[in-house]
């Protein structure tokens, strides 16, 4: 297939990271990764998002309960044909979803149980803007080991306070939409 035929000569590239998300189409983005990298998994650093659900073009919903959020999980892991993610990232949700009494502690059972490697958080791009580092803060304290950020051309903001404070805490740090926004001011 063409998603085939992508990740291939990505991975010739250099490529091993994947980022999705299960509001990408209902979980569609998650099962054509799947079912391309069903039998080389292990070659694959497989990052995927939490909070969202899709409901066609452009509209989506928000289910952050602990019960939903490992509901979420379960989907994309049978989408995405492993029995584990290695990123799994609260995805640009606002503080009160990020402080959704439990779900933290649901998540990190997961990380026990294996299906989990690490967890992370997929920040809304105001927070940046407005210098709102709530959740980036907080990230130790739930255990999120990488953040991920909107940052590229036309999009910068992250310098000024976002990676310093990343780079000081040891935090990884993910460039989210690293191309599109330039693209689209052409």
């Amino acid at each position: 297939t063409e998603v085939d035929k992508i990740l291939e000569q990505a991975y010739e590239l250099g490529i091993n990271f994947i980022d999705t998300a299960e509001c990408y189409g209902d979980h569609l983005s998650e099962s054509l990764i799947g079912k391309a990298l069903e039998r080389k998994r292990k070659s694959w650093i497989i990052a995927t998002k939490f909070g969202h659900k899709f409901n066609g073009h452009m509209d989506r919903t928000s289910g952050w309960s602990p019960k939903e959020v490992i509901g979420q999980l379960e989907q994309s892991l049978k989408h995405l044909k492993t029995d584990y993610v290695d990123l799994y990232q609260f995805h640009s949700g606002s503080n009160e979803e990020f402080d959704h009494n439990g779900l933290w502690t649901a998540l990190d059972k997961q990380v026990k149980a294996g299906k989990i490697r690490y967890l992370g958080i997929s920040i809304q791009h105001t927070a940046v803007q407005n210098d709102n580092l709530y959740q980036v803060k907080l990230a130790k304290t739930v255990k999120a080991s990488a953040i991920q950020v909107v940052y590229n051309m036309l999009s910068q903001e992250a310098e000024k306070t976002l990676l310093p404070y990343c780079q000081k805490e040891g935090l990884g740090v993910i460039a989210r939409i690293p191309f599109w926004e330039s693209l689209v001011a052409q």
